[in-house]
């Protein structure tokens, strides 16, 4: 995975969407407990903007999470 994230942060796209791949059945169940399944695609984008910002690549789905709780409370609000 920390491979995918290296290659993703170097603007590989194909590796981005294999690591979004990863994580996506995760997200979706959150996405649904919290009634919002359906911003997973405006989500995936705001990622796809800061993968740089990810320091340690083996923290991406703690950071993908920790990305997609903060935006669901924003559109909640």
């Amino acid at each position: 995975m920390e491979i995918l994230i290296y290659k993703a942060q170097r603007g590989d796209r194909e590796a981005f969407i294999k690591a979004i791949n990863i994580c996506t059945k995760q997200l979706y169940k959150m996405g649904k407990t919290m009634r919002l399944d359906d911003a997973m695609q405006e989500i995936i984008l705001i990622y796809y903007k800061k993968i740089n910002t990810l320091k340690e690549p083996k923290f991406f789905k703690t950071w993908a999470v920790r990305i997609f709780i903060n935006q669901c409370n924003s559109i909640l609000n």
